[in-house]
């Protein structure tokens, strides 16, 4: 990101949420791939941690895509579970038709929620209820 975009999310960050969504067209915890992804910017990606960390911004979840398969991810080294939801293949048409881990979905990622991936059509949908528990 450019100098004014980092300026930018700490402002948001300072500022009262009870949920803050930080969207990547790039993965953002995973960083073992050779694939794209922030772990490819090892000094970026820590500074981004660092922020939420130095905003005491709370309720973060990324979400990605661009790995043409589906997974979640945690990160459990940080203040509170900082999670990751990644989905990316609603056209991509190299994916296993049942669902099976393809050599896209079997890349390396320790923080791999639950330890699979799905390689299907897929799309993630966010439905927020604020009165529920």
């Amino acid at each position: 990101m450019g100098e004014t975009q980092w300026i930018w999310l700490e402002q948001a960050l300072k500022q009262e949420a009870d949920l803050r969504l930080i969207i990547s067209s790039y993965q953002i915890i995973p960083n073992q791939r050779k694939q794209e992804c922030w772990g490819n910017f090892p000094h970026e990606q820590t500074r981004l941690f660092k922020l939420i960390k130095s905003t005491q911004a709370k309720g973060v979840i990324f979400l990605s895509g661009d790995v043409h398969f589906s997974e979640m991810s945690l990160k459990k080294d940080f203040d509170y579970p900082l999670y990751e939801f990644t989905s990316s293949a609603m056209a991509h048409h190299h994916n296993t038709k049942n669902g099976q881990p393809n050599i896209y979905s079997s890349a390396p990622n320790k923080n791999r929620l639950h330890g699979f991936s799905y390689t299907a059509d897929n799309y993630g949908e966010i439905d927020i209820k604020w009165d529920g528990d």
